[in-house]
């Protein structure tokens, strides 16, 4: 049997300026912006309202809409609302079932097909050609991609430049007709 002992704390009195103390919920009020003074590059969406896509899904190759339960997605980053800290709301995201997970595995083992798929057998300028296909796509929602990685985990607007731009620079472009 083993037996778990508590250390000991030592509390001494502290002497608290309470002055400092009585200005901190005034000091914490001040620490977070309000949400309409966010500059409109650093905004989620141009309006402030939710992003609204994250009812989409892709499976099969095909993008679906989720018309399902849904889960709001808030940012970790608080502003001021009505005098309180509040989290924003970014959007919400599809709360998809088992099977809609069972179809996702299956349409993506019947794409590999045991490496006779279409993808594992296409030859090299092929798959370059979609991929390529797909950073042109990537491209067009840059900014918006930077945005939504800044307000739902919080990452700086140079961190999320990176993780995007690490999609979308030009490695692709190697000449096709050589490959």
């Amino acid at each position: 049997m083993h037996l778990f002992v508590a250390p000991r704390v030592v509390t001494r009195n502290i002497d608290i300026d309470h002055n400092i103390m009585a200005d901190v919920p005034s000091r914490v009020n001040n620490v977070f912006p309000r949400l309409e003074d966010i500059p409109p590059e650093a905004r989620f969406t141009e309006d402030l309202s939710p992003y609204q896509d994250g009812d989409l899904y892709l499976i099969g190759g095909k993008v679906k809409r989720w018309y399902g339960d849904k889960t709001k997605v808030l940012s970790p980053v608080c502003v001021m609302k009505d005098g309180k800290a509040e989290q924003v709301l970014v959007g919400e995201a599809a709360e998809l079932t088992s099977e809609e997970s069972m179809k996702a595995l299956k349409a993506a083992t019947d794409a590999f097909d045991g490496g006779k798929g279409e993808w594992p057998r296409m030859r090299t300028s092929e798959r370059l050609r979609c991929m390529q296909k797909f950073v042109t796509a990537m491209k067009t929602v840059r900014e918006q991609s930077v945005r939504l990685l800044m307000w739902e985990i919080g990452k700086t607007r140079g961190d999320s430049e990176v993780c995007i731009s690490v999609l979308t620079k030009s490695s692709l472009s190697l000449n096709t007709e050589r490959v």
